[in-house]
C-alpha cells in the first residue's frame, strides 16, 4: 500500500441505515493542521457525494474519475488474481496497486460499534480474496507508483473492483489523488458497511504511526 499524505485531524460521524449503526472516520496530521487543504478536500468530498446521488454519471463528465480515465487508456492484463492485501494484487507476475482507493493495512485494528477491536485489514483482504475467486480479473493501467507497482483499475467482468471495495466499506476513496470513488464511499458510510460499521483511523494516518 502507498505511504500516506498528511491531512488535518478531524472526525466525521455518520448514522448508518443498516446494521452498522455509527461510523467514525478519523484522520490526523499535525503538519498540516493550519492548512486549507484538508478543509477544501472535505468540502469537495461532501459536494461530490451530493452530486453523485443526484446525477449518478456526473463524475465522468466532470472529469473527476481520473483514476478510471487513466486506466482506460492503459495496457490490459488479464488472468487469475493473487491478492496481496486489500488494495494490492498480482496478475501475470505484475504487482498492481488499485488506483484511487486506500484500504486498511494488514496489521491495522478497527473498532466495531460496541468498541470491540478487530483486524480490519485482514478482513478487507479476505473479502477481496473471496470476491476475485469468482472469475478472471482484468486490470488496466501504465503508470507506476514509487514502489514500482502498476497503478490500475481492475475489473471482475464489468464490475470495477476498486469501486466494489469502497462501496462494500473495505476501502476508502484516496481523495489525495482521486475523487473517482467518493460516491461509493458515501454509500458505504451511509449504510454502515465494512469499516464504517464502527470507528477507524484512515489508512494513511495509521501508517504514520506504525
Amino acid at each position: 500500500m502507498q505511504r500516506g499524505v498528511h491531512g488535518r485531524q478531524f472526525s466525521v460521524v455518520a448514522r448508518g441505515h443498516s446494521s452498522g449503526g455509527l461510523g467514525r472516520r478519523r484522520s490526523q496530521s499535525p503538519q498540516q493542521a493550519s492548512g486549507l487543504q484538508p478543509l477544501l478536500v472535505s468540502i469537495a468530498v461532501v459536494t461530490t457525494a451530493a452530486l453523485a446521488f443526484t446525477f449518478p454519471d456526473w463524475s465522468h463528465w466532470a472529469g473527476l474519475d481520473d483514476a478510471a480515465s487513466a486506466a482506460n487508456s492503459g495496457s490490459a492484463l488479464v488472468g487469475i488474481a493473487r491478492v496481496i492485501d486489500a488494495d494490492t494484487i498480482e496478475l501475470q507476475g505484475t504487482r498492481i496497486r488499485l488506483a484511487g482507493i486506500d484500504a486498511p493495512e494488514m496489521r491495522q485494528n478497527c473498532q466495531l460499534a460496541d468498541g470491540t477491536a478487530y483486524l480490519c485489514g485482514q478482513r478487507a483482504t479476505s473479502a477481496l480474496e473471496d470476491h476475485v475467486s469468482r472469475g478472471t480479473v482484468e486490470c488496466r493501467g501504465d503508470e507506476l507508483d514509487r514502489y514500482g507497482r502498476t497503478l490500475a483499475v481492475c475489473y471482475l467482468g464489468a464490475e470495477d473492483l476498486n469501486g466494489w471495495l469502497v462501496s462494500e466499506g473495505w476501502a476508502v476513496a484516496y481523495t489525495h489523488y482521486s475523487l473517482a470513488y467518493v460516491p461509493q464511499e458515501a454509500v458505504a458510510r451511509m449504510a454502515g458497511r465494512g469499516i464504517w460499521a464502527g470507528s477507524f483511523d484512515m489508512p494513511w494516518d495509521w501508517r504514520k504511526t506504525h
